[in-house]
């Protein structure tokens, strides 16, 4: 039997990298087919690092995991 969509539904997210393009459709939560498109935003991710990240590149014992 298909489903018939009348229950809850939610938001998830598609990125297309080469658009630069981030989707939000309504899905539907039982079945968990995508319903509709509800918004799209143009998005490009910027890395921006910490400025501490430069001190804990240099010093790799910091980054390492603790030993037992």
């Amino acid at each position: 039997m298909a489903c018939e969509h009348d229950g809850y539904r939610d938001i998830v997210t598609r990125y297309d990298r080469a658009a630069g393009l981030l989707t939000y459709y309504w899905r539907c939560e039982l079945c968990g087919e995508l319903l509709q498109e509800a918004n799209r935003l143009r998005y490009r991710p910027r890395f921006a690092p910490l400025p501490q990240a430069r001190y804990l590149s240099r010093s790799p014992g910091l980054m390492a995991p603790p030993t037992r």
